[in-house]
């Protein structure tokens, strides 16, 4: 899955300084629900809100930044433990399978790779069909 564009300062100013609050301190776990109490507005309106001026829903902005900001302390060699912890993560399998699941390799296969090298290099070759391709699964509703 290849990680999103994030638009990290939407014109809003309620979405702002959410954004700069949740970018100053990425490990920030506060729900969407919570932020709505802090800016005064519904939090319907700011799941809105932010799906028109990013793209991408709370939950998805969230998890772009905290991949950049993995990919950078990653690629400054700190420790994956120290990484997931700074990230707001509950464990280090838990942001594991969270950057694999985005960039199709471990955080230890992304510290070791060769300088320059791009992580679709690093990405495993599919030999098998994956599970929900053909017919009634290529439909564009359909999500597995």
């Amino acid at each position: 899955m290849p990680v999103t564009r994030v638009c990290l300062c939407p014109p809003n100013k309620k979405l702002r300084g959410i954004c700069e609050a949740l970018i100053a301190q990425p490990a920030n776990n506060d729900t969407l629900e919570r932020w709505s109490d802090h800016v005064h507005t519904s939090s319907r309106m700011l799941a809105r809100l932010f799906r028109q001026e990013t793209g991408m829903t709370f939950g998805q902005w969230r998890e772009q930044l905290r991949l950049g900001e993995a990919m950078s302390k990653l690629s400054t060699d700190h420790p994956v433990a120290d990484v997931a912890q700074e990230l707001g993560y509950a464990d280090v399998r838990t942001f594991a399978v969270m950057f694999k699941r985005a960039f199709g390799c471990t955080p230890q296969q992304f510290k070791a790779r060769p300088v320059g090298l791009n992580l679709e290099a690093l990405a495993p070759t599919p030999t098998t069909q994956h599970p929900f391709q053909g017919a009634l699964y290529d439909h564009p509703l359909f999500v597995p």
